[in-house]
């Protein structure tokens, strides 16, 4: 009979000559989805996981002081971002981390800033996490998703135009969005949403396009 495989070692053996971390090591590359490395990484990732958290909502707060400037309730959102920093990684927050954070905010502000925002930062139900996988998979623009991309860009194409597109256009198309929603928006989303559009309009397309000719682009 053959037989039968050994069972993968459950828990380090360090053998003659080691120490516990150079067994560990050769234990982690001769059998990285092994009992004992898949131990080793779920109980690394336990311990990173909530300093990854309040890294995020650190540089999460950032991007909003840059995205809201002058509110003040986003400075309150800083210095708690800061002390549940402080509270999670048992340490005083690093200038050196918090300028990481500012400049990492920069960036996602960045990003957000060239693509509509996500429905689930700005609908309050957040669209109750139905996912158009049209437009996920292939940028169909007719489908949920879609049709809140469409809607978006065109109000930052109104902006840049100086409002001189038709108003019927953007009340149209959000008649559509809200059907499909199956609701209307409130005030507090569609306040949100136009202000994220011009945000869009003045920084991304007016420095891109400054003589108004986007003829060379079929994006906003």
């Amino acid at each position: 009979m053959p037989e039968t495989p050994k069972a993968p070692p459950t828990k380090v053996e360090v053998q003659p000559g080691e120490d516990i971390w150079t067994a560990l090591a050769r234990e982690l590359s001769a059998r990285p989805e092994g009992p004992v490395a898949l131990g080793v990484m779920s109980q690394i990732n336990k311990g990173i996981r909530p300093r990854q958290d309040a890294y995020t909502r650190l540089v999460e707060a950032c991007a909003r002081k840059i995205e809201e400037p002058g509110n003040p309730a986003v400075s309150t959102e800083i210095d708690l971002a800061k002390e549940n920093w402080s509270e999670v990684c048992k340490e005083d927050l690093a200038a050196s981390t918090l300028k990481m954070a500012e400049e990492e905010a920069e960036d996602l502000v960045e990003h957000r800033l060239k693509q509509p925002p996500e429905m689930s930062r700005i609908l309050l139900d957040g669209a109750d996490g139905r996912r158009d996988y049209g437009y996920e998979l292939g940028g169909d623009l007719t489908g949920l998703q879609g049709t809140w991309h469409r809607l978006w860009a065109l109000i930052s194409m109104d902006r840049y135009f100086g409002h001189t597109l038709p108003t019927a256009d953007v009340s149209e198309l959000r008649l559509e969005f809200e059907a499909q929603l199956g609701r209307e928006l409130a005030p507090v989303e569609w306040h949100q949403l136009v202000e994220h559009a011009h945000r869009h309009s003045d920084k991304v397309m007016k420095p891109r396009f400054p003589d108004g000719d986007i003829s060379q682009s079929s994006r906003s």
